[in-house]
């Protein structure tokens, strides 16, 4: 019993913390909802810091990821502290474009002292992040113009066209050909990096036709500095009279064994018309480049926790779950050679409990059948009650031992009405405690079935199971999915139910067959239902010329198959030379036919 709650309480905690990390979650993208149109509210802040000044400073940051180890902790510092106006980043600041990255991102940029303006990259909008972009950060082209100076932001994920963009830049240019600074900002290079550089990945550069007008354009517009990101290296080239400074050393990946990638960003002064680029680099320790590989690794593998701590303490939470489920159910200790005799004191009559989903007034076979039983075992001594459904007041025949149980409500097919009893009445659990049974008698693998079993073993009580009805021949009831209920479900139900219990009765021996067919491996003892001798009379006519009569009662419906017996008279009829007549007493749905 101890380790019973135990493994509920530990499983209870598991539960409450999956529901607990997913609340967290769906708080975190709640709190994102302030996080809109970002570039929108820097671009007025940024206009107002630079205004008709012609000296000022900005920092570019490239390929942060994410990153909690190198920019969070090593790289914003050292930007809060400069004497720099504002920062830009230049693409894939996150791992991936999921909310929840965004929300990490959030944080990050709070930390920042100094307004910020976002360039869009391939992993910003990766995993269908494109709406995030739009929604967090706002257009993925923009432009705006403070003083005598105009800022351009490009798209270089194939998002936008790039005839769209060709267009767009040549009007924008030729608008403006009269401002001092033009400066454009954009994630991908648009010029061919030197051999040195040839390990980088493709997604770092553009194709050539669009490479070739880029950067024939912004020579001809005399165009003041271009940025772009890169896999962690710094290098500033010039073409054509203008200035290509690649800056990706935000706190993402760097190349291996490459002495010119490293962490750092970029200052850019602005004097009077005049650039200058300046690289800062975080201090490091004086310390072995084997253990600087190894701070870097520890320091990913923790940037990757945080951003991914929520999914993985539910993944994990989640898991766990399952895991422990499966080996509570594993290792349940299952006794398949029971002998319920041992558990009952036979010395004493019985109390005995029994449940049913129908019963008197209810005329049908499992009503009829209990109610002989419990007139045969009070017969032996033995005290029985019945869980059972409530019925109308004027139908209900005043009987002892009989617990009326509420109604729920009343299922209606045609002319048949059925009280469902209401099973999560407190009222029940009461009235079995005070009752203190011996055995739990159940003849309904479900509902008010189920609850008995649920009671018997909580309380320790020995169940007695009676498989009455084939369940498969009833799907014609199910309100819905009537085909899944004729197939293999009821077979599942009566073996999941009768596998539970200690003991199982079939009222034949094709049913006691049927459930070992299941893998039922219970003691199954065929009890045929009882029959009430009294009202009959066994006097036997002696006229040889009589002619039988053949006399059957039941309900009129297709689960007790009367076409059946209708072929097998049919047949009977042919060939036997006794005069006979074949009367059926009953109603039911199928009686017109």
């Amino acid at each position: 019993m101890q380790s019973k709650r135990k493994h509920k309480l530990i499983l209870t905690i598991f539960i409450i913390l999956l529901i607990l990390f997913t609340s967290f979650k769906v708080y975190l993208s709640i709190k994102t909802s302030n996080f809109r149109d970002y570039n929108a509210q820097n671009i007025s802040k940024i206009g107002r810091i630079i205004g008709p000044r012609k000296n000022y400073s900005f920092i570019i940051v490239g390929n942060v990821r994410n990153s909690i180890d190198i920019f969070d902790k090593k790289l914003i510092p050292i930007i809060n502290k400069s004497e720099t106006d504002f920062v830009v980043f230049l693409g894939d600041q996150l791992i991936d474009g999921h909310n929840d990255k965004y929300g990490v991102f959030y944080d990050t940029l709070k930390k920042l002292n100094k307004p910020a303006l976002i360039t869009v990259g391939d992993t910003d909008i990766s995993d269908g992040g494109i709406k995030n972009f739009f929604r967090h950060i706002g257009p993925l082209t923009f432009f705006f113009i403070a003083g005598n100076n105009e800022f351009i932001f490009l798209d270089t994920t194939g998002n936008t066209s790039e005839d769209w963009q060709q267009s767009w830049i040549t009007d924008l240019l030729n608008i403006h050909s009269d401002l001092k600074n033009k400066f454009i900002f954009m994630n991908r290079s648009p010029i061919k990096q030197d051999n040195k550089f040839l390990e980088l990945k493709r997604k770092y550069h553009l194709e050539d036709n669009y490479k070739a007008f880029l950067t024939k354009t912004f020579s001809k517009s005399k165009i003041t500095a271009v940025f772009s990101s890169s896999n962690g290296y710094y290098s500033i080239d010039m073409l054509d009279g203008v200035d290509y400074i690649s800056s990706g050393g935000g706190g993402g990946e760097l190349l291996e064994n490459n002495p010119d990638s490293f962490f750092h960003i970029t200052k850019i002064n602005v004097n009077n018309g005049f650039s200058t680029y300046k690289i800062i680099r975080p201090k490091e320790k004086n310390i072995s480049p084997k253990l600087t590989f190894l701070e870097y690794l520890w320091f990913r593998l923790l940037s990757w926790f945080y951003v991914y701590f929520l999914n993985v303490l539910i993944i994990l939470s989640a898991v766990f779950i399952i895991i422990y489920i499966l080996y509570s159910k594993l290792n349940v200790r299952i006794d398949y050679y029971p002998d319920v005799i041992d558990k009952i004191n036979k010395s004493n009559p019985l109390k005995i409990a029994m449940f049913t989903n129908n019963y008197l007034p209810f005329i049908g076979g499992v009503p009829i059948s209990i109610s002989r039983l419990k007139k045969g075992l009070e017969a032996k001594g033995h005290t029985v009650f019945i869980f059972a459904p409530s019925y109308e007041p004027e139908e209900l025949v005043v009987e002892n031992g009989i617990i009326r149980c509420s109604t729920l409500f009343h299922y209606k097919k045609g002319d048949l009405i059925v009280p469902v009893s209401n099973i999560f009445s407190s009222s029940i659990r009461k009235k079995f405690q005070s009752i203190k049974p011996d055995v739990v008698h159940i003849h309904h693998p479900f509902w008010l079935g189920s609850i008995g079993k649920h009671l018997a073993g909580k309380f320790k009580i020995p169940v007695v199971f009676t498989y009455h009805t084939r369940l498969e021949q009833y799907n014609h009831y199910v309100p819905v999915f009537h085909h899944l209920a004729g197939g293999q479900i009821p077979h599942l139900i009566i073996k999941e139910f009768a596998s539970a219990c200690d003991a199982v009765i079939a009222p034949t021996k094709s049913a006691k067959r049927y459930l070992r067919n299941l893998g039922i491996g219970k003691l199954v003892i065929v009890q045929p239902t009882g029959i009430e001798l009294e009202g009959y009379n066994p006097t036997v006519s002696k006229e040889k010329d009589r002619k039988l009569i053949l006399f059957t009662v039941f309900r009129l419906s297709k689960e007790k198959n009367p076409y059946f017996l209708l072929e097998g008279i049919g047949k009977l009829s042919k060939i036997s030379s006794v005069p006979f007549q074949c009367i059926i007493a009953g109603t039911g749905p199928e009686e017109a036919a």
